[in-house]
């Protein structure tokens, strides 16, 4: 239900460092809305396209994050950039649980570290004197907000968030019977609560969507789960 969308003749694709990367045009659009909601809108449109740009350039280092990662692991990861942000995907299905573990992690990771780097070059130029273009400034704020919020939101226990998938490499690790199911629980739950409270009281429509769709999705996966074990249960 969340797998790559297909590929459409107005995708962009180019590679980095050896991964290769999908565009979808959606994914445009993605960055412009957030832009136009976060920035001055109508008024200063210059400022939308700077977090626009510093959103393709967040979801962009994320997914490298897991990429190159991954990579490093013998894996030969591709990415996809898409209307919900971004994934890396890998033709190899069995790795260690380690490594799993770390290509997961390496993702919010690198956001991150992106996040410091815009701080630690915000700190050195205004220690120098120099004087900085309000567009500049807007950026370097943007990737830093951005990339915090970004980071923290994908930690969250939610499949297929790299929250979630950590829960459900520890659970399928501890239980490879039941681990995924239950992992699909816990995310089913972990969004619900979130789209709710997104929804009520903070009234923050990109998140409510997002969590929303998160529930709706891991609803279904426990659906689907569900007819498997009565199927089970009724061959036995």
């Amino acid at each position: 239900m969340l797998g790559t969308p297909a590929p459409t003749r107005l995708d962009l694709n180019f590679s980095m460092f050896g991964i290769p990367i999908r565009v979808s045009p959606f994914f445009w659009l993605l960055a412009i809305v957030v832009g136009f909601a976060f920035g001055s809108g109508a008024d200063r449109p210059e400022d939308a396209g700077v977090i626009a740009g510093c959103v393709i350039l967040s979801v962009l280092v994320h997914e490298l994050g897991h990429g190159l990662t991954a990579r490093a692991c013998g894996d030969r990861p591709w990415i996809v950039l898409h209307g919900f942000g971004g994934v890396c995907v890998s033709d190899r299905e069995r790795r260690s649980f380690g490594q799993r573990m770390l290509i997961v992690v390496m993702g919010p990771a690198s956001g991150l570290l992106l996040a410091a780097g815009a701080v630690a070059l915000w700190a050195v130029l205004v220690a120098f004197d120099v004087t900085l273009d309000p567009r500049v400034e807007l950026a370097l704020m943007m990737l830093l907000i951005l990339n915090l919020v970004y980071s923290v939101f994908n930690l969250l226990p939610i499949w297929p968030l790299d929250g979630g998938q950590l829960v459900m490499a520890v659970l399928d690790r501890l239980s490879p019977r039941n681990g995924v199911r239950r992992a699909h629980i816990l995310s089913f739950l972990a969004s619900g609560a979130g789209a709710a409270i997104a929804g009520i009281w903070g009234q923050w429509i990109f998140a409510t969507i997002w969590l929303g769709y998160f529930a709706f999705v891991n609803f279904v996966l426990l659906s689907h789960y569900h007819r498997i074990a009565l199927a089970e249960r009724e061959g036995s």
